[in-house]
């Protein structure tokens, strides 16, 4: 498994941090985890072609968080190598379907049920699927919107959590169980942390009740200062902290 951080930050548009987005690839298999404002103009600059996307999981519907998904079937349409051809699955929280439906009444002439490619849409919430490569597992977590967290089991044997955006919550560190890296919201400092995001300990703590060996702390409002947060969540957490920046690259 390899997980690209395309974007570590949040609404809040900086020089150092864009929009949640990430990709991994497991296998041949590319998935693409939310995908928010300039996620399609970071993706080449990562040398990632576009056109590899498998999946798109998208865990809520925030506009930072899904902003460019039609950006993204636009240029599997419009592409002059060749329109896609490929399924593509794309799997979202409950009432997603609900929101593709506004999408399509939204850009006319009714161009979403006129591409050239299958494409399966599935709403998650709590929930196991099997795909060729990989297991899917999902819960929803806390958030002010309906927000559903997903764990991804490789065959090859790497797992990896990713929250979206979440507070504090029991569905979290179950979902988190033995799983070796979670990619979790850390969106503000100790002290100004709301319900509905997690502070750095407290993503600590999650990690550290689950067992996990690494900790990537994302989704970083501007006031985040990564040298503190890196403290913040080691006081909490014995294992690897790692926070978030654009453009790095792991191998899992």
């Amino acid at each position: 498994m390899e997980l690209w951080i395309i974007g570590s930050g949040c609404s809040i548009p900086t020089k150092r941090r864009g929009a949640p987005g990430y990709l991994l690839r497991i296998g041949a298999e590319h998935l693409l985890l939310d995908g928010g404002s300039g996620t399609m103009y970071k993706l080449p600059q990562l040398g990632i072609d576009y056109r590899r996307i498998h999946y798109i999981l998208y865990t809520h519907l925030h506009p930072d968080h899904i902003a460019d998904l039609i950006p993204l079937l636009f240029a599997f349409k419009n592409d002059p190598r060749g329109a896609r051809q490929e399924e593509l699955h794309i799997i979202g929280p409950p009432g997603f379907e609900s929101y593709w439906q506004g999408l399509q009444n939204l850009y006319q002439p009714n161009w979403l049920e006129l591409l050239p490619f299958p494409m399966e849409l599935c709403e998650l919430a709590r929930s196991q699927r099997r795909f060729p490569s990989f297991t899917l597992k999902s819960s929803p977590v806390r958030h002010n919107v309906i927000n559903v967290a997903f764990r991804i089991e490789s065959d090859e044997g790497g797992s990896l959590v990713y929250s979206g955006d979440s507070g504090y919550c029991q569905e979290l560190v179950e979902l988190a169980r033995g799983a070796q890296v979670l990619l979790m919201d850390s969106s503000f400092p100790e002290g100004e942390g709301t319900d509905n995001h997690l502070t750095p300990s407290q993503a600590g703590s999650i990690a550290q009740q689950a067992g996990s060996q690494k900790l990537i702390l994302t989704h970083l409002y501007p006031q985040c200062d990564p040298h503190i947060l890196k403290k913040q969540a080691a006081s909490t957490f014995q294992g690897e902290v790692i926070v978030a920046e654009d453009g790095m690259k792991f191998v899992l």
